[in-house]
């Protein structure tokens, strides 16, 4: 089998129907399609929809932390699929007709690839350019060189690449980061940026990243200072002032909360 896609699915009733046929419909038929999910309100329509063209694989054991969850799905759904390649999709995303063939055809067995995407808010399509600041070489010094414009939906790679991966992260560590950065930071010397638009995210307000976007809250500047612990811990980082700047921000909010207990 050349592909397997595995898509998370929890809250994304409302999207699945939607993305699930943009899987059937691509221009490719060696492929295995599975939904990971441990509760979804409309289950019976699908698997009616969508019988044996699909595997629906349900997981009882929930998580807390919705990033550990997303972590442990698709974990468990990476020990059933037989890909050769495996392609990630959030369940309120979907993937162009021609996604699958045209990145079989750049991957190689050691790069994980990041394709380009359009943003779908509201079902109007648009199109965020990548941030030309972010690609040079003070900026990187000074604050990070992780690569801009990811996510899950746009990850692609050998089967083998996501195996290593899980070998080596313990998911019951991990507080705010979503796999879509920890794969890619964990591969980072082995990227491969595609530009091509072949995948369309959805902007909904059920996604697991729902809750990181604001500037003034303490978990933002979590994931923010997680987010270089780990790379710092995966890549040889001897700099960087955003890093010392998160960690200043975090003990600013403890000290906030400690004095709050105090008084």
């Amino acid at each position: 089998m050349i592909a397997s896609i595995i898509i998370t699915g929890d809250t994304k009733e409302r999207y699945l129907e939607k993305t699930i046929k943009s899987c059937l419909d691509q221009n490719i038929n060696d492929i295995q399609i599975i939904l990971v999910f441990s509760r979804l309100s409309n289950i019976l329509n699908l698997k009616k929809l969508f019988k044996n063209r699909i595997i629906f694989k349900q997981i009882r054991r929930k998580f807390n932390i919705p990033v550990r969850d997303q972590l442990y799905k698709i974990k468990t759904a990476l020990k059933i699929a037989k890909g050769k390649y495996i392609f990630l999709l959030d369940g309120d995303d979907y993937f162009k007709k021609t996604k699958l063939k045209s990145l079989i055809n750049y991957t190689k067995k050691k790069e994980l690839v990041i394709d380009d995407h359009l943003i779908d808010l509201n079902n109007e399509l648009f199109y965020i350019k990548e941030k030309f600041y972010k690609k040079m070489y003070l900026y990187k010094l000074l604050f990070n060189s992780w690569p801009d414009k990811v996510c899950t939906s746009c990850i692609s790679g050998h089967k083998s690449l996501f195996v290593n991966f899980y070998k080596n992260i313990n998911i019951n560590k991990i507080n705010y980061l979503a796999i879509d950065i920890l794969i890619v930071l964990f591969n980072f010397k082995n990227l491969k940026k595609i530009n091509k638009i072949l995948t369309v995210k959805k902007i909904v307000s059920e996604g697991v990243d729902k809750g990181y976007s604001n500037l003034l809250k303490s978990i933002y500047w979590r994931r923010r200072l997680e987010q270089h612990f780990y790379f710092r811990k995966v890549v040889t980082i001897h700099f960087s002032l955003e890093y010392y700047f998160c960690k200043f921000i975090v003990l600013l909010f403890d000290f906030r909360k400690y004095i709050q207990k105090i008084f």
